[in-house]
């Protein structure tokens, strides 16, 4: 009863108004019935007080109600259970009234009754204190608010009271003779003709219809008849009519309320039941009052939405609370919440054990004074979270790369600087000193020192674009590797001698340089130089950062793979530089006097080594104390015989002025050429384009050799020696280049080249091939 205006018609009306529930035995039968509520109306139509009768059955308060001529409970009963609409007029033998009633049943085992009264009007029978004379009887009758009739067999009216001009506009006299069917609204005079039937049977019956008056309005009158019997056989009917049109007024100002009630109400389940989330409302007590399907298919619940109102939520909780990563809390929120009676949008996020996120909000919402009736909304925000944590994520990891761009900028402004520093060096002494050997009177000696001077700031800078290229190469993915069988103990021989020997260079002859290798020779196949590669940027940073101490190298051999390591004595690196060593462009020390020089790229050259020969390199250091280096690579065993060990020839090649070509545009290489071979016995020619050195080739059949440049004009090497493959020439060729990527050396070979030699070019290198193809 939450619909206040709907309430205060009821409490209003001049009409007694009790609503009940039926009581019932173990068999179903209807055995009793209790007073729910009652308006004021009908504590003044019965005696009976809503505070003495509340909560009561009718036999507790009328225990004479079961020796009533009416079966009262059995006729209430049939209501509740069946449903229905029953209007009639009764006499009530423990409250000695007659009642006009009209009882209804909304909701299954409940029933609600209209109650108006009626005098008492009908012979000895009915009234067992009339002893009056007929004409005292007569007076009483028209002087009464309804209206008594007789009826003969046919209908006819033979007597009907005066007063019935107050409800009809006829007077008493017009009516008798006539047939009371005229007076009977058109559409209800079928069921007059049934009822007039049903009366003179004997069915007493209280029913209600519309009567026509003269003016031509309706007026809702309700009756209740009996049969007049004469000699054992009814030959009429007598009643009452009772004018009900006020309260048939009522009834439809309360019908009207209740629909426009059940209206609002429907149209307020609808948009709860269609809300995106899922609702609860529910009592203090946690009766659930509504639930939508929302909430049931949020929190697994399987009965049906429109299954769960009127019973105690605690019953249907056990499935949700489980779902809660911390159910205690959840519950202890809820308790806190709803004794406030204040928050009406919590948005209080709530986790889930399947990983799912939820919102809810808390509505109180008071229905009369101080009595609230409290609205839960639950939605779910699993996907919204999943996009707030990939955006933190998104920014944690934008900030992380933000910070590594800086760092990454502050390491090239640094590797820059110190390459700058690192070329302008050796660059400074080859020009310095090339102008002094020029402009300079010098002797054979002087010459001879400032000419290894130059020689050596040139392999220094040679180096230094090794690191350059390789890093490129790896940035590319054209860091390749050449599989051999070689003697690993010959190899750490060679740098043992190689490093004693720079140790002495350097005045640290006092440095103790030490090897260790398997007593047995391994043989294995992989890239010896890449192999070596590693070891000399190891072994040069040994012996750049010792002053003091001993420096050992050597490896060990393991069913798989081969363990080599460098360990100095030398001033170590600090923890924190460690992870960072490796990393290009980086040094244990980014200091601008950089004591100890170097580019910073022989690390992270060395570990992309190790990956390519199938291994990993990590160091050991503690600062002051020394460092170790170690790395591995795959260790596929080769054979001692498939080893094809060159003897060096003593002095020079000799040849028998076999002609050259040499391919070459660049001018000073070619000079370089001229000078390396002039003192060989060759005869040598030069072509500067691709299409001269095919017209040389063709109006010169003995010329035996060509030292092709890669990047010739008109066109390139490659082309020329694609089209001489193409024309049957056989003739040997040397490419030579400036470029040092695997791809270059691959489509070089697929073109035809015999052989492929990167700038610059080594003499003794050069010296090997001519030997090889012209000997």
């Amino acid at each position: 009863m939450n619909n206040s205006s709907y309430k205060s018609a009821i409490y209003k009306s001049p009409v007694g108004f009790a609503y009940h529930k039926i009581i019932l035995d173990e068999s179903g039968k209807p055995v009793d019935y209790q007073f729910v509520e009652v308006n004021p109306a009908f504590e003044q139509l019965t005696g009976l007080k809503a505070n003495k009768i509340i909560g009561k059955t009718v036999l507790e308060i009328l225990p004479g109600l079961s020796q009533d001529n009416f079966d009262w409970i059995g006729f209430y009963g049939n209501i509740a259970l069946n449903g229905g609409n029953k209007h009639f007029h009764q006499y009530s033998e423990p409250l000695n009234h007659w009642y006009n009633v009209r009882a209804f049943s909304d909701e299954k085992y409940y029933f609600t009754t209209l109650v108006s009264e009626v005098t008492p009007v009908n012979n000895t029978t009915q009234n067992k204190e009339s002893n009056t004379s007929s004409s005292n009887y007569r007076e009483l009758v028209e002087n009464l608010n309804e209206v008594v009739y007789k009826l003969n067999h046919k209908a006819e009216i033979i007597y009907i009271s005066p007063n019935v001009d107050m409800i009809s506009g006829y007077s008493a006299e017009y009516l008798t003779g006539r047939s009371f069917i005229d007076l009977v609204h058109p559409e209800d005079k079928e069921d007059r003709i049934d009822n007039f039937k049903k009366a003179l049977a004997g069915y007493n019956n209280p029913t209600e219809y519309r009567f026509l008056t003269k003016s031509g309005q309706i007026a809702w009158v309700q009756t209740n008849a009996r049969p007049i019997i004469k000699n054992n056989k009814p030959i009429g009917i007598q009643g009452v009519l009772t004018d009900i049109t006020k309260r048939k007024e009522i009834e439809q100002e309360l019908e009207e309320s209740k629909n426009k009630f059940k209206n609002q109400t429907n149209r307020l389940s609808a948009l709860l039941a269609s809300l995106p989330g899922g609702v609860l409302i529910e009592t203090p007590q946690r009766e659930v009052l509504f639930v939508n399907q929302n909430f049931c298919d949020l929190f697994n619940i399987e009965a049906p939405a429109d299954k769960l109102a009127s019973t105690d939520f605690q019953s249907i909780s056990e499935t949700p609370r489980k779902l809660f990563v911390n159910e205690n809390e959840y519950i202890a929120n809820i308790e806190k919440t709803e004794q406030k009676h204040q928050s009406s949008a919590l948005k209080e996020e709530i986790e889930l054990k399947d990983g799912r996120f939820f919102e809810r909000d808390f509505v109180p919402v008071e229905v009369e004074s101080g009595e609230y009736e409290y609205l839960w909304h639950y939605r779910e925000i699993t996907d919204r979270k999943k996009a707030e944590e990939h955006i933190q994520q998104a920014n944690k990891e934008l900030k992380k790369a933000k910070l590594q761009a800086e760092e990454s900028d502050k390491l090239k402004s640094a590797f820059l600087a110190n390459m700058s520093h690192e070329i302008r060096t050796p660059m400074n002494a080859v020009v310095g000193f090339s102008n002094i050997i020029q402009e300079e009177n010098l002797d054979k000696e002087e010459i001879r020192e400032y000419a290894e001077i130059i020689s050596n700031s040139g392999n220094h800078l040679l180096h230094l674009i090794n690191d350059i290229i390789d890093l490129a190469k790896i940035d590319a993915g054209e860091l390749s590797i050449s599989p051999e069988v070689i003697n690993i103990n010959d190899l750490m021989d060679e740098l043992y001698y190689m490093f004693d020997q720079q140790l002495r260079e350097e005045g640290k002859q006092h440095i103790k340089l030490t090897y260790k290798t398997p007593q047995k020779p391994v043989f294995a196949t992989t890239d010896k130089t890449r192999l070596r590669q590693i070891l000399i940027n190891l072994l040069r940073n040994a012996v750049k950062f010792i002053n003091t101490g001993s420096i050992e190298f050597g490896y060990e051999k393991h069913d798989t793979y081969l363990k080599f390591y460098v360990q100095d004595t030398g001033i170590g690196i600090d923890e924190n530089q460690i992870e960072r060593i490796f990393d290009r462009f980086n040094q244990a020390s980014d200091s601008k006097e950089k004591k100890y020089g170097g580019a910073g790229l022989g690390l992270s050259i060395s570990k992309a080594c190790a990956k390519l020969l199938g291994g990993s390199i990590w160091v050991d250091s503690k600062p002051g104390e020394g460092t170790t280096f170690f790395f591995t690579i795959e260790y596929k065993p080769g054979q001692k015989q498939q080893l094809t060990i060159e003897k060096e020839k003593t002095g020079l090649p000799v040849f028998h002025k076999q002609h050259v070509l040499i391919a070459e545009d660049d001018d000073l290489n070619f000079q370089y050429f001229k000078a390396i071979l002039k003192y060989i016995n060759l005869k040598i020619s030069r072509a500067v384009s691709g299409k001269q050195t095919l017209e040389m080739i063709k109006n010169n059949p003995d010329i035996k050799l060509i030292l092709m440049d890669i990047q010739m004009p008109d066109p390139n090497g490659i082309e020329v020696t694609r089209q001489l493959r193409n024309e049957k020439y056989n003739i040997p060729i040397i490419i030579q280049t400036a470029y040092a990527f695997s791809s270059d050396r691959k489509e070089s070979l697929s073109a035809g080249a015999n052989e492929y030699i990167s700038k610059p070019i080594a003499k003794t290198e050069l010296y090997k091939l001519l030997d090889k193809y012209l000997s």
